[in-house]
């Protein structure tokens, strides 16, 4: 059979070769059609076209786009504020959004011949700022929360209030676990907010809520006690954990007028009682704490309420949540069973030292609990603007007066001599007072020349600071001629 096979391929050699064309034709046919196929792939990957794309991508790349131009633009805007006004930290990393705030922007920076990393948030000037911008204001506010010692508070490094640009750059310690928030929902804290907070958590066990919340509270009954007004951002993200503890921040934010993320959705429960607004945000927090997720509606249903694991914590969130309205205040839901068997050892360890508030700092005070901006500063710094003013315009009136008693003494016209701008007395008690930058004009060099000193001593009145006055012009205008060698020529 194969010699058979044999013989008929010897006697038909053609058949081979033309299956073997056929095969390299079918062969360069397939290489190019796979060729197409991943151009039009590849195309289509990376160049799509803005027309063929749905509208809710194109306004997802729009709005992305626009937040790289602002996100562009504020750290151009740092990058200045850096070299201008804080030379000794050194730029490290321009953060993700790590917030939910539009106009807020963190930043990793590092002090020069240190190790420790700092982050600095810059935030436009909110228009219910009670602060006025100034350097006055700058002081106060940075004093008072520098002053702030407590195991369970954030401590805040820097504040600087950028009146230039109207932006608040406020400076803390950088930790790289992250706040309560990304330990929940065990997320990494340099990540954007956007994308790590959006699946459901477990939650937290039951000794763990009961040391966290206790921790809080008593961070925010230390701003109470010291006279602070409500601290209305009480929420995981403003709460950092570092060595098994939780520090409460984002208290500078209600001196500067910024609005709480819960207020839209807590706002109806606080017509009758608004300063429950501290003790319904540490519901929410404890909810989420529990529940591993955010409480949506302002009140939780009880179908909610089932979503925590602990029969204990939903007592606690009933007793905040007062269907009456009767809501407890933060010293109520501290003394609550659910905490009875805490123990905190930081406040053995470090005791809280309460502070030292000046006038300056209780106006700010009073000025944020009542939501209006603080006007005492800003009266005395028009009304030392005024007076100044008003100075000037004296000593300017007070001038061509002079001038023209000198004039008329030396009997020359008053049209001829301009006005000279004379020193004030402070200045005339000077051994040797600098000669004038402007050359006195003739006719004051005239009145020199041919007055003598009984002339000078009828026409003038005889007053010492008028007095003063002539003796000083009269040694200005005999000073010795001076003789200037100019150099500005280029040399040949």
């Amino acid at each position: 059979m194969a010699v058979s096979a044999m013989n008929y391929l010897q006697e038909h050699i053609w058949l081979p070769i033309l299956i073997g064309i056929v095969s390299f034709i079918v062969l360069l046919l397939l290489i190019f059609l796979a060729y197409k196929l991943y151009r039009r792939c590849t195309r289509y990957d990376y160049t799509p076209l803005r027309d063929d794309l749905a509208l809710p991508e194109k306004l997802s790349q729009a709005r992305q786009i626009q937040r790289n131009e602002v996100r562009d633009d504020a750290l151009l805007n740092f990058q200045f504020y850096m070299r201008s006004h804080n030379p000794k930290y050194s730029f490290s990393q321009h953060l993700p959004d790590m917030g939910s705030r539009v106009d807020k922007h963190w930043f990793l920076v590092r002090e020069h011949g240190k190790w420790k990393d700092l982050v600095v948030t810059q935030c436009s000037k909110s228009p219910g700022c009670p602060l006025p911008f100034s350097s006055s204001n700058q002081k106060t506010i940075r004093d008072m929360l520098l002053d702030l010692q407590h195991p369970y508070i954030w401590p805040t490094a820097d504040i600087d209030l950028w009146e230039e640009h109207e932006v608040v750059i406020v400076t803390q310690e950088f930790n790289s676990n992250g706040s309560l928030k990304d330990y929940i929902y065990n997320a990494k804290a340099k990540l954007d907010w956007s994308n790590k907070y959006g699946m459901k958590s477990r939650g937290l066990a039951l000794k763990q809520i009961r040391l966290f919340g206790l921790q809080i509270l008593k961070g925010a009954l230390y701003l109470q006690e010291n006279g602070f007004p409500p601290h209305c951002h009480i929420q995981a993200g403003n709460v950092i954990i570092k060595k098994g503890a939780c520090r409460l921040s984002g208290y500078e934010n209600v001196f500067l007028g910024y609005t709480s993320k819960l207020l839209p959705v807590i706002r109806r429960l606080l017509k009758e009682k608004p300063e429950a607004i501290d003790s319904l945000c540490m519901g929410h927090l404890l909810y989420e704490m529990g529940a591993g997720k955010e409480l949506e509606e302002a009140v939780p249903t009880r179908a909610q309420l089932n979503r925590c694991q602990h029969p204990e914590l939903i007592q606690l969130l009933e007793f905040i949540f007062d269907v009456a309205g009767d809501y407890p205040s933060l010293s109520d839901i501290a003394d609550h069973h659910f905490f009875a068997d805490v123990k905190l050892t930081e406040l053995k360890k470090h005791p809280p030292q309460n502070i030292h508030l000046t006038a300056a700092m209780k106006a700010l005070i009073k000025a944020a609990k009542k939501g209006k901006v603080l006007k005492s500063r800003s009266r005395t710094h028009v009304s030392s603007r005024s007076s100044l003013r008003n100075k000037n315009k004296s000593s300017s009136k007070r001038a061509p007066t002079t001038n023209g008693d000198l004039a008329n003494s030396s009997q020359s016209k008053p049209s001829s001599a301009p006005a000279v701008t004379i020193p004030p007395p402070p200045l005339i008690q000077l051994a040797v007072p600098p000669p004038p930058s402007v050359p006195a004009p003739p006719p004051a060099v005239g009145f020199a020349q041919s007055s003598n000193n009984s002339n000078a001593a009828r026409d003038v009145p005889n007053t010492e600071g008028r007095g003063a006055l002539l003796s000083d012009i009269k040694k200005g205008m005999n000073l010795k001629k001076t003789v200037t060698r100019d150099k500005s020529a280029p040399k040949v």
